[in-house]
């Protein structure tokens, strides 16, 4: 059934009238001032052709779109040159809007009339009719009306009501700055409802037209207020400065309302000065108040005055500001460090139980005092502490963590925990918290340099000799100093853990030669435009390294490729010259078998190939996939025909027809890989997928697969390919399933950055450790940062 809108037209008065015919846009935009009113936007104003123009081009397209469309449209009344002109381009491009000979007429009224053909135009299926007699249908349509009909339209296209509170306006950019973001505007009220909070319709960071002012005030909590002078403040909100005539003796936390120009202040008093232990979604921890639920509107800010991230408050340096409404924490206020000189390391038992311990026993050489809550219990050298649920009341009460200090700089042994090669020992401060849930969680708090003692043997073997290891050592500081701010483990209370999801810590003990080439290297930080880069490495190359776009997806819109970092490029792993390139599988194959003095050339890992019997490989592949589609489902697709590909849910592929490499990168890793099944064909994308998607493993029982490597060394059923860099020949039988295939790459790890044993190997040749990292990471400087 249709939707009728009937319209009861009121002629408006001669003011009005006139401003609806000659009138140019600025002379409009100065008239509407008064909308700042509480009430309903546009009611007594009418459309004009570029409004919507621009409204209509917003509903469909994105600004960059819309902005870099070829310019066909040809107006003497809309400069080329201009904002409008690039909407008036968009409509008349798309056959939506049409002028008059040379004219566009922008400024002209949309009629009643007009308004439904447009409507009917840009919705095929449009059932919004406006019944109207002759006498008004050509008759300005209000403003109000436009966005009612052109909202319910764009429903489908994804526009949503947004309430929204208008802190600033940049007229160079067309942007509002709101509570909820930047939102860009391009219709005729420009700066009009700043100070005001807003009903809005619009279509992703587009605002595609104005229904209601709710409020004529802004209101926002737990604010950092920044005094300029004297006599004037500064508010940042969501990282756009304003300047306001207001008065204060130093910078306040506050609530503030804003109403045009004018500002409100109602402080917030700080609490106290405390260092924060543990952030998560619900509450935060310090060391003097505990855990603490967070107030409506919490807030973090570094200390000069710039919006941060909770997250970012365990790389504080030193205590912050805390400040509290109503027993809840409203805002803190951090000084961040400049570089790690202490970092948390949460605990893992070998990926046993993760994070969580159900009972820790520990000692020290030279003694430790417990302090827990306000007590302190000091116990002797070699004295041992037993923790579990049974007598964990005898030490957390209000206190939900206790505190483990060695004696004259001495270690922590924690026999309860499980490492590789030896009973680990820690330095620093040992902090064991109770959750809520059940168990226990141990962070190690220590020096920066002394952590990295214990994480250079665990990712470097001392045999690679003292040049190899100092690589490791810079390459280690560097990429624990990007972990640190990541914070990723903020909700344990710690910057990082001590597994692979970080750098391998403590799980060999420490080893002189590695300490060595730590002191030697000490504050040395690899840099690119002075800026401290992620150092990537991995185990072993075979023979080229990849770009990380060709690698990995962005990890913000998870597009695959993604964008190389320019420190992170394809690189040949050999001296010899002429081989630059491997996206062919032609030239893979051909630099697959040829004798080339590589750098990797005697790791075990140069090398490698796997023989898997058809029903191995598709059992192996119906195993992976499932987890894959969940994990990744920008990197999976599935399709029925070959044709037409989605990102739907896991299918049982049944048996494996066919597998083929769509596309290789500059290193010759596999980037995007098209298997065939019973149920369709399933293209896999990124280094991480691929290898997962056929691990050289049995899960059929009877036999195991065998992966072997060049210098006769085997493994058994791996979960996963050692390197992207692989190709493989098969056989099918009489249906044309795959019967048994043979698998043959070489390298080990993901292959961006830098290869650990192709170090050891340029070190053997007479390269400097600092030689070694530029050829690994292009266009750095090792950088000392003190």
């Amino acid at each position: 059934m249709k939707r009728i809108i009937f319209i009861f037209f009121i002629l408006m008065s001669s003011f009005f009238i006139s401003s609806c015919t000659g009138q140019n846009v600025v002379e409009n935009k100065n008239q509407v001032i008064y909308y700042n009113e509480v009430g309903e936007v546009g009611e007594d104003m009418p459309v004009t052709r570029l409004d919507s123009a621009s409204s209509i081009a917003l509903l469909f397209d994105d600004y960059d779109i819309i902005k870099n469309m070829d310019k066909t449209a040809d107006f003497t009344d809309v400069d080329a040159n201009s904002e409008e002109y690039i909407f008036v381009n968009y409509v008349f491009s798309k056959g939506i809007m049409v002028g008059q000979g040379d004219k566009f007429m922008p400024d002209e009224p949309l009629t009643i009339i007009q308004a439904q053909s447009l409507l009917d135009l840009i919705n095929k299926d449009n059932k919004i009719k406006i019944k109207m007699s002759d006498d008004i249908k050509d008759k300005p349509i209000s403003r109000s009306l436009w966005n009612t009909l052109l909202f319910q339209v764009g429903e489908d296209k994804g526009c949503i009501e947004n309430e929204l509170k208008l802190f600033d306006f940049s007229s160079d950019k067309n942007v509002y700055y709101t509570d909820k973001g930047e939102f860009r505007y391009a219709g005729v009220f420009d700066n009009v409802f700043v100070g005001n909070t807003v009903k809005v319709f619009t279509r992703g960071n587009n605002i595609i037209g104005f229904f209601e002012v709710l409020k004529n005030s802004v209101d926002f909590e737990n604010i950092f207020v920044k005094k300029v002078d004297d006599k004037k403040v500064s508010v940042n909100i969501f990282s756009r400065e304003r300047i306001f005539d207001y008065s204060i003796e130093k910078d306040v936390c506050a609530d503030i309302s804003i109403k045009g120009n004018d500002i409100e202040i109602s402080v917030i008093e700080k609490h106290s000065d405390d260092k924060v232990k543990l952030v998560c979604d619900d509450f935060i921890e310090t060391e003097k108040l505990g855990r603490i639920e967070y107030a409506n509107n919490f807030t973090v800010y570094r200390n000069n005055g710039v919006l941060s991230e909770k997250t970012e408050l365990l790389c504080a340096k030193g205590e912050c500001e805390i400040y509290l409404k109503d027993g809840k924490v409203s805002s803190i206020w951090f000084e961040k460090e400049k570089k790690p000189n202490t970092i948390r390391v949460v605990l893992s038992d070998n990926n046993i139980y993760g994070y969580i311990q159900n009972n820790i026993e520990l000692r020290s050489s030279t003694g430790f005092k417990l302090i827990y809550g306000e007590n302190e219990k000091d116990f002797l050298p070699a004295e041992r502490f037993s923790l579990d649920e049974g007598n964990s009341p005898n030490y957390f009460g209000e206190n939900c963590r206790i505190y483990i200090k060695p004696f004259d700089n001495g270690k922590i042994e924690i026999s309860s925990l499980s490492k590789a090669k030896t009973m680990p020992e820690y330095r620093g401060v040992i902090e064991i918290e109770k959750r809520s849930g059940g168990g226990f969680v141990i962070v190690n708090e220590l020096d920066f340099e002394e952590y990295l003692f214990s994480v250079v043997p665990c990712e470097m073997p001392v045999s690679f000799g003292e040049e190899a290891l100092m690589v490791q050592s810079v390459t280690a500081r560097s990429y624990g100093y990007n972990q640190f701010f990541l914070n990723r483990f903020c909700e344990y209370g710690a910057n990082i853990d001590d597994t692979v999801n970080s750098q391998v810590y403590n799980n060999m003990g420490e080893y002189e030669e590695s300490t060595k080439a730590v002191k030697e290297t000490e504050d040395m930080f690899i840099t690119y435009d002075n800026i401290v880069i992620g150092a990537n490495y991995f185990s072993t190359s075979f023979g080229f390294t990849a770009n990380s776009g060709e690698t990995w997806a962005d990890i913000s819109t998870k597009s695959f490729p993604s964008e190389t970092k320019p420190y992170l490029v394809s690189k040949p792993q050999f001296e010899e010259k002429g081989l630059d390139s491997l996206e062919t599988e032609d030239k893979f194959r051909e630099f697959l078998n040829m004798d080339i003095d590589c750098y990797d050339k005697n790791s075990p890992w140069y090398r490698w190939s796997v023989d898997m019997t058809g029903t191995e490989l598709s059992q192996a592949v119906k195993n992976s996939f499932e987890n894959l589609f969940y994990n990744s489902p920008a990197m999976m697709e599935h399709s029925k025909d070959g044709q037409n590909f989605e990102n739907s849910g896991a299918k049982n592929i049944g048996r494996i027809k066919n597998i083929s490499v769509e596309k290789r990168g500059s290193g010759g890793n596999i980037m995007v890989m098209l298997i065939e099944g019973e149920s369709g064909f399933f293209r896999v994308s990124g280094e991480y997928n691929i290898r997962k998607i056929l691990p050289p493993k049995s899960f059929i029982g009877g036999s195991d697969v065998e992966l072997k490597c060049k210098n006769g060394l085997s493994f058994k059923n791996l979960s996963i390919m050692p390197s992207g860099f692989f190709t493989f020949d098969f056989t099918k039988d009489s249906f044309g399933f795959i019967e048994s295939i043979h698998f043959y790459g070489g390298g080990n790890g993901h292959g961006v950055g830098m290869s650990q044993n192709g170090v050891k190997g340029m070190a053997e040749k007479g390269y400097s450790f600092e030689e070694i990292l530029k050829h690994y990471f292009d266009g750095i400087e090792v950088s000392v940062i003190k």
